[in-house]
C-alpha cells in the first residue's frame, strides 16, 4: 500500500514523502522502545539488574558505589556482550569502542554522539552509566591483527561521552578504571575537554590519556595539565586531538604530548561537514615535528599537499604556486 501510494506521487515530491514516512516510523519505534525500556528499568529495581542508569536516576534513587558494583556483577559473564567494532573511518586510530558511560553536557553544536544517541536511546544524551557493558572488554577477543597493527589493540573509551566531565560521579570513573587495570591485553584511549580532572587519576600503563582541543582557548589549560601528567605518569601515552579543528591554533610547546591527531568536522545535528584550512593543519604538523610528536591526520581533514614549483617561464609572479586541496 505505501509503495503504491509513493508511486502515484510526483517524482519531485517522492524524496520528501519518503523522508516524512521514515521520521514517522522512527518516532513510533522510539516511543514503543521507550515504554519497553522504562518498564524494564522499573522491574530491574528489585534486584539491581539495570542495563543503564541516568545521572538523574542515580541522584533521585540515591545510588552509591556498592549498588553500582552489584549492578555490574549482575551482568558479569555475558560472553555475547562485546565491544563495538569500528567499521568506518570515523575513529580510525582505534578498531574498538567501549561506552560504559554515555552522554555529555558540553552542548557542542557539532557533536556526532548527541546526534546518534538522541535518535536511538530512551535516555537521550543525558549522562548515563551502563552496568551491562562493564564486562565487554573481557568478553571481546583480541584480534590477531593486534600483533602487527596497534589500532586493533586500541579501545576508544566513551566515544559517546566525556567521562571526565564535571557532572560525572567519581564512582563511575572508578569502575571504568578497574576494568582498564584488569584488561591489560587492551590499550584504552581517553579524551576529554576537562583536562584538569585527568591529573586526579592514577593511570594504568595501558592508558592513552588525551584531551580534545578544538579552539585556542582550550589549549593553555590542556598544556598545563599535561605538563603535570608528564611528571606524574611518564610511562602512559599522552595525546591531544585537534578535532574538529575549527580555527588556527598557535602551539608554543607540544613537548608534553607523545602524539597529536588532526581532524575536521563531520556532519551532525544539522551542522555541515567542515574541513580545516590547509595552513592550520600544516602548522600543527610542523609543531609536532619540532617537538617530537607522532602525527595522525584523519581522513575527514581532507588535506593533502599538491603543490607545484613556480615555472621559470611564468609570465608573472602570480603564475604557478600551490594547488593544495
Amino acid at each position: 500500500m505505501i509503495h503504491n501510494a509513493i508511486d502515484e506521487v510526483k517524482e519531485e515530491d517522492r524524496e520528501s514523502l519518503i523522508d516524512d514516512l521514515e521520521v514517522s516510523v522512527n518516532k513510533a519505534w522510539t516511543s514503543q522502545a521507550l515504554r519497553e525500556w522504562k518498564k524494564q528499568h522499573e522491574e530491574a529495581k528489585s534486584d539491581l539488574a539495570f542495563n543503564w542508569v541516568t545521572k538523574k536516576q542515580w541522584e533521585e534513587e540515591e545510588w552509591d558505589a556498592e549498588m553500582l558494583q552489584q549492578a555490574i556483577a549482575k551482568h558479569s559473564g555475558t560472553k555475547s556482550n562485546k565491544m563495538n567494532v569500528q567499521k568506518n573511518a570515523s575513529i580510525d586510530w582505534a578498531r574498538h569502542s567501549w561506552n560504559p558511560v554515555t552522554g555529555c553536557k558540553h552542548g557542542c553544536k557539532y557533536c556526532y554522539a548527541d546526534d546518534i544517541i538522541s535518535k536511538r536511546a530512551p535516555y537521550d544524551f543525558s549522562p548515563t552509566i551502563h552496568p551491562s557493558r562493564f564486562g565487554q572488554p573481557a568478553a571481546t577477543p583480541l584480534p590477531d591483527e593486534a600483533s602487527s597493527d596497534q589500532r586493533y589493540k586500541n579501545v576508544f573509551v566513551c566515544s559517546m561521552a566525556d567521562l571526565f566531565g564535571s557532572w560525572v560521579p567519581p564512582e563511575w570513573i572508578h569502575e571504568v578504571m578497574k576494568v582498564v587495570r584488569t584488561q591489560t591485553q587492551w590499550d584504552f584511549l581517553f579524551l576529554t575537554k576537562y583536562p584538569n580532572r585527568l591529573v586526579q587519576q592514577d593511570w594504568p600503563s595501558n592508558s592513552w590519556v588525551g584531551a580534545s582541543v578544538d579552539q585556542q582557548n582550550r589549549l593553555d589549560v590542556t598544556i598545563e595539565a599535561f605538563r603535570t601528567l608528564k611528571k606524574t605518569h611518564p610511562d602512559v601515552v599522552r595525546w591531544v586531538s585537534f578535532e574538529p579543528l575549527t580555527e588556527r591554533i598557535e602551539t608554543p610547546d607540544l613537548t608534553m604530548f607523545d602524539a597529536i591527531v588532526i581532524g575536521g568536522q563531520s556532519p551532525a545535528n544539522g551542522e555541515p561537514k567542515v574541513c580545516p584550512e590547509a595552513e592550520w593543519v600544516t602548522d600543527l604538523i610542523m609543531a609536532a615535528r619540532r617537538d617530537g610528536c607522532t602525527v595522525f591526520v584523519k581522513t575527514n581533514a581532507e588535506f593533502r599537499p599538491v603543490e607545484l614549483p613556480r615555472s621559470p617561464s611564468a609570465a608573472s609572479k602570480d603564475a604557478g604556486g600551490s594547488l593544495a586541496a
